[in-house]
C-alpha cells in the first residue's frame, strides 16, 4: 500500500486516461465496496471487493470531467497503485549558534 488517509499524492498512472496524470490529490479515506456518495454529493460506483485498495480523493487545482458525465468534480476515487505519496525528509532547524559559527 502506497498511501494512507491525509497524504498528499501525485497521480502516476491515469487508468482511464481522463487527464489526471500528474495531478496532485489529497487522500481522504478508503472507498466502500458498494455504491456511495462522494463528499460533494455525487454518486460513485463502489470499489468492489477484489480490486485492491481504492481511495476517495480530493483533487487539488483544477477539477476533472469524468468520462460520460456533463459536470466537473473535485472528488473521485483512485486505486492505490496509481498514486505516489509526496513525502519529504523532515527539515531540521538550525540553532542560531550553528548558523553564525
Amino acid at each position: 500500500m502506497n498511501c494512507k488517509p491525509g497524504d498528499l499524492a501525485i497521480v502516476i498512472h491515469d487508468k482511464h486516461d481522463i487527464g489526471g496524470l500528474g495531478k496532485l490529490v489529497e487522500v481522504l479515506y478508503t472507498a466502500p465496496a458498494e455504491t456511495f456518495q462522494l463528499p460533494n454529493g455525487n454518486w460513485n460506483v463502489g470499489a468492489g471487493s477484489n480490486v485492491g485498495k481504492v481511495w476517495v480523493i480530493r483533487l487539488l487545482g483544477s477539477p476533472l470531467k469524468p468520462p460520460g458525465c456533463n459536470f466537473t468534480t473535485d472528488y473521485g476515487t483512485a486505486h492505490d497503485y496509481t498514486l505516489r505519496p509526496l513525502k519529504g525528509d523532515p527539515v531540521e532547524e538550525k540553532r542560531d549558534e550553528e548558523i553564525t559559527a
